[in-house]
């Protein structure tokens, strides 16, 4: 975590900064028209750029009367990965196994999340309740390992919800960074 030495913001400062927070979507993210939208629609700030590793990350713009003297970027302390469904991420545990591993490692220390836009949770794994080749004994052991080796949290939602979790989790993250 960026250390910004022994300074701590008041809570009413706090929430005047956190009003400026871009949440930072990744250029190569796809069909994410309705994550765009609904963070339109809570008044959250976005602005694409390429990330190193997962889809959304966020930033504080510099705030020279908070003593902000440089944009803060905060997308080497936390990352959020989205799926679409279990079929995308079976197809990850998969045929692109490698390349989602690579990323993890990449992101460090990073506090991680993984949002999954199917509901069911470990049931609809454990259920089959996707297309892919992928055995449900070995998506579900994949996932859990994953989250061992990586720190890697996992939410199940609906994409109505995944703006919303996604600004709470960055809003918090950058929340608890101010507080000090």
């Amino acid at each position: 975590m960026i250390n910004r030495g022994r300074y701590h913001y008041p809570d009413t400062e706090i929430k005047g900064i956190l009003k400026t927070a871009v949440v930072l979507t990744d250029t190569r993210e796809q069909v994410n028209d309705h994550i765009l939208a609904a963070l339109d629609n809570l008044k959250v700030a976005h602005k694409p750029m390429a990330l190193s590793f997962g889809d959304y990350s966020v930033m504080l713009p510099a705030m020279l009367e908070a003593g902000i003297n440089r944009d803060i970027y905060f997308d080497s302390e936390i990352i959020i990965e989205r799926k679409r469904n279990l079929d995308e991420l079976a197809g990850n545990f998969s045929m692109g196994r490698e390349r989602f591993k690579d990323e993890m490692i990449r992101a460090g220390h990073a506090q991680k999340y993984l949002i999954i836009e199917q509901g069911g949770g470990y049931a609809a794994i454990l259920n089959q309740q996707y297309h892919a080749r992928l055995s449900a004994k070995s998506f579900f052991a994949s996932l859990l390992s994953f989250q061992a080796w990586y720190g890697l949290n996992v939410i199940f939602t609906g994409p109505d919800m995944t703006a919303e979790i996604i600004w709470g989790l960055l809003y918090y993250h950058v929340r608890a960074w101010l507080a000090g």
